[in-house]
């Protein structure tokens, strides 16, 4: 989760050097899944502050605001990767060999 909050406190090109780390060893799937599976847990976080603030009341509204407004980042960002490796596919497959 730390990794996913750095995304989102910092802007443009460096929040992606601090995000996502490529190391040598991982290939670029792994990266990938691993940030699929951070920005699965942000929303998770999300939702539980949006719910126990509507039944608890514990949570304060700025919490589950900040909350959910890093986990829209984040997912606004992973929509964005997908449609660009979509773009990059679609045009592979338009090239003559």
């Amino acid at each position: 989760m730390g990794r996913i909050q750095e995304i989102t406190g910092a802007t443009g090109a460096q929040s992606l050097e601090k995000g996502i780390s490529f190391k040598s060893d991982q290939g670029f799937s792994r990266v990938l899944k691993d940030f699929v599976s951070k920005v699965d847990a942000q929303l998770k976080e999300a939702d539980q502050k949006a719910v126990a603030f509507a039944v608890e009341k514990r949570t304060d509204l700025h919490e589950v605001m900040v909350a959910a407004a890093k986990a829209d980042i984040t997912l606004r960002l992973l929509v964005r990767i997908r449609n660009k490796l979509v773009e990059a596919y679609q045009e592979i497959m338009r090239m003559q060999l």
